[in-house]
C-alpha cells in the first residue's frame, strides 16, 4: 500500500510539472457564415480548382474588419493562423493583420507585397489576366489580457471588382507554457526530477519485495 501510494505521489508531481496543451480561442471557416466581425460579408465562390471555399470577404480598398474575441487571461501568448485569399490585380500591395489589446498590446503583422502573377493560374473569380492564390500566413501575439481585437486590413487601391482579399480558416489557440520553443524554467526541472526520482524509488522498493517472498 505505501508503495503504491509513493506511485500516485510520483505520478503527481511529473503531471504538474508537464506542460498544458494548447486550447482553442477560436476556429472559423465560414462555411455558415461569419458573424461577430465588424462587417460579415462572405461569399462563396463555388465550384473551382484552386481549393477556395466560402470565406469572410471579399473586401478591396480602404475596407477594414475586425473581431474581438475572449480569452481567459492566464495565457502567456495566442498563435493566430488563417489562409488569406489574395485576389485577382494585386500589384505589389500589402496585407495587413493587427492584434491589440486592452493592456496597450499591439502587433502588425504585414506581409507581402502581393502580385497579380504570382502563385498558380487559379481563376476562380475570373478577373481578366489576373491569378488568385492562398495564402497560409500565421504570427504570435504575446498577450495576457482577458480578451483582444483581431483587425484585417490592406494596401489595395482599387474597389473589390478589381482587386481583393478574403480570409478563410481562422483558428486561435492560446498556451499557457509561455513563449513557444522556451526552456522551461529550473522549478519546473526541478519538478520533474523530483517525480521521477520518487517514482524510481518506488518501483525499486516493489520489486525488492517481490523478490523477498518465499514459497512453501
Amino acid at each position: 500500500m505505501k508503495t503504491k501510494m509513493m506511485i500516485l505521489a510520483a505520478s503527481a508531481v511529473i503531471a504538474s510539472a508537464a506542460p498544458s496543451h494548447a486550447a482553442t480561442i477560436a476556429s472559423e471557416d465560414f462555411e455558415g457564415g461569419a458573424s461577430g466581425w465588424s462587417d460579415n460579408k462572405s461569399e462563396d465562390p463555388g465550384a473551382n480548382t484552386g481549393g477556395f471555399t466560402k470565406h469572410l470577404g471579399r473586401f478591396g480598398q480602404g475596407a477594414v474588419v475586425s473581431k474581438t474575441f475572449t480569452l481567459s487571461g492566464t495565457q502567456s501568448f495566442l498563435d493566430i493562423a488563417f489562409d488569406l485569399y489574395r485576389i485577382d490585380t494585386w500589384d505589389s500591395e500589402y496585407f495587413i493583420a493587427t492584434a491589440t489589446d486592452p493592456l496597450g498590446n499591439s502587433k502588425e503583422f504585414r506581409t507581402g507585397p502581393y502580385l497579380n502573377s504570382d502563385g498558380a493560374a487559379n481563376y476562380v473569380y475570373g478577373f481578366p489576366g489576373s491569378t488568385d492564390r492562398i495564402v497560409p500566413l500565421s504570427f504570435i501575439f504575446n498577450t495576457t489580457a482577458t480578451s483582444f481585437t483581431l483587425t484585417f486590413s490592406s494596401t489595395l487601391n482599387q474597389d473589390f471588382s478589381d482587386e481583393s482579399w478574403g480570409v478563410d480558416n481562422l483558428l486561435i489557440t492560446d498556451d499557457l507554457t509561455g513563449v513557444p520553443g522556451a526552456v522551461p524554467e529550473p522549478s519546473t526541472w526541478a519538478m520533474l526530477i523530483l517525480g521521477f526520482g520518487v517514482l524510481g524509488g518506488a518501483l525499486r522498493r516493489s520489486r525488492g519485495a517481490s523478490e523477498s517472498l518465499t514459497y512453501a
